[in-house]
């Protein structure tokens, strides 16, 4: 499944889940219609960043959760608020305090710097999960 996909799965589950129509939710979120709002469920375009704080808002979760992350993705001993900060905000001062030095945080600017493609971002990403299963 695409990224596109997934945060459009998880924004259409939760806005069904709450019992809003779509109508509703691009009326609360700020779109004129449902048009772009129905793309986005859809996968068939890109979350507006701009947006995601709204949509995130209106449907009583975190931009990280609708993009993916969830406490269980976060590494043992890392503070699990701040990681999910991160997400939104990769310049959160506590969340930089709290990683620099580490592994974490190695990894972090080397992400930054990398500037990854999608397949790029795909690749690492199911590296990352079979690192993660090997240890249980």
């Amino acid at each position: 499944m695409e990224i596109n996909e997934f945060v459009g799965s998880r924004i259409k589950d939760r806005r069904l889940e709450l019992g809003l129509t779509l109508d509703e939710l691009a009326s609360k979120v700020g779109y004129s219609d449902k048009s772009t709002l129905s793309r986005v469920e859809n996968g068939k375009t890109d979350m507006p960043l701009k947006k995601l704080d709204k949509i995130a808002q209106v449907l009583d979760v975190t931009p990280a959760y609708l993009i993916g992350f969830t406490p269980e993705d976060i590494p043992d001993g890392l503070n699990k608020e701040l990681f999910i900060n991160y997400v939104h905000d990769s310049k959160n001062p506590d969340f930089l305090a709290a990683i620099e030095g580490t592994p974490s945080d190695d990894l972090c600017i080397k992400i930054k710097a990398s500037d990854l493609n999608d397949s790029e971002v795909d690749y690492m990403d199911k590296q990352l999960d079979f690192i993660v299963g090997q240890r249980k």
